[in-house]
């Protein structure tokens, strides 16, 4: 591991992140956490953007794997800053399929494109149905007859099994 006080930080704020977003489940403490959310995850963006410019992407060789997981985690959260989602997946796509999981990318490219109202690649993104609060579908998928193909390339498991996860962890 080459930058050991970075990848300390990145577990640090992975952890803030996954902390906060637990309490978002938690009805009753929805929206008194949704200010806080949205405030860590302007801070997280602007510190990752600053470990970006220094190191470049964080991979797993650099800070890793741990640490690389909570950098994919953080650019996932950075919804206000698409333009720092796109530049961060140019530099995941870029580095050897060891450095960087396939399905960092998948999920980044889906919430990317859901960001700008375009149909998901891979089908990573979920929302609960309209017609039935309790069970989670994905959104819209481009091409979908093809997304079970494009999901095991980028080793992801069945749309179906990841689904059926969503449903038993979520309800």
């Amino acid at each position: 591991m080459q930058y050991p006080d970075i990848a300390a930080r990145l577990i640090q704020m992975g952890r803030r992140d996954h902390t906060l977003r637990r309490l978002v489940l938690d009805e009753s403490k929805y929206e008194s956490t949704l200010a806080k959310l949205d405030h860590l995850d302007t801070a997280h963006t602007q510190e990752l953007k600053a470990i970006v410019r220094d190191i470049g992407w964080p991979t797993n060789s650099k800070v890793g794997q741990k640490a690389a997981h909570a950098a994919w985690l953080l650019i996932q959260h950075a919804d206000k800053d698409i333009a720092f989602q796109k530049e961060c997946l140019a530099l995941m796509k870029q580095q050897r399929p060891e450095e960087v999981e396939r399905q960092h990318i998948a999920y980044l490219t889906d919430r990317i494109k859901l960001s700008e109202g375009k149909p998901q690649l891979y089908g990573t993104q979920f929302v609960r149905s309209p017609c039935n609060q309790s069970h989670w579908v994905p959104y819209t998928i481009q091409n979908p007859d093809n997304v079970e193909r494009r999901r095991k390339n980028m080793g992801l498991n069945s749309l179906e099994e990841n689904q059926a996860e969503l449903n038993s962890s979520f309800n």
